[in-house]
């Protein structure tokens, strides 16, 4: 057995972790994004084959649905094999317990999670909507897309493997 994580070892691990899945979701995203939409002249926010919307939608639902398919079972892995030092977690808050809780079971964590890549989404359309930004060059959707799924992809990442912690330490 190895030696718990320290203080500076979780640290160390979430910045990592969090780091590693913004940046390639950020440029995987970017890329895709580039090489399906580089032959249009203009991508519209909204338009009636569906434009910008449909495809953010669905990056965001599909992008929170593959992170957390991906990501809990190796933190859960992770963390069993390299256990957390007791005074490295604070207490949790209420809100903390309640979603690991709630996110115990593996299938209501992927689901809850796509939903909040639809909320991400939409709250990023209305932003935009906003903002007068109909439309975008090829070239900018692309930056902006990866930049993006990149925040978003880091963000979920945080916020699973902070659970997770949670979750080793509540069940240690």
């Amino acid at each position: 057995m190895q030696t718990p994580l320290d203080a500076k070892g979780w640290r160390q691990h979430i910045w990592r972790n969090t780091a590693v899945n913004g940046a390639t979701n950020a440029v995987a995203n970017g890329l895709i994004c580039w090489l399906l939409f580089r032959n249009k002249s203009s991508l519209e926010l909204f338009s009636p084959s569906g434009g910008i919307s449909a495809d953010l939608l669905a990056t965001g639902f599909l992008l929170a649905m593959i992170v957390t398919l991906i990501l809990i079972p190796i933190q859960r892995r992770q963390l069993t094999k390299d256990a957390l030092s007791p005074e490295v977690l604070a207490a949790p808050s209420p809100l903390t317990l309640r979603l690991v809780a709630v996110t115990e079971r593996y299938i209501m964590a992927v689901a809850l999670s796509a939903i909040l890549g639809l909320i991400a989404a939409a709250a990023t359309l209305l932003a935009l909507n906003t903002l007068a930004q109909d439309s975008f060059t090829p070239f900018g959707y692309s930056v902006f897309k990866g930049l993006w799924a990149g925040i978003f992809a880091g963000a979920l990442a945080y916020l699973i493997i902070y659970l997770t912690g949670h979750r080793a330490y509540e069940t240690s």
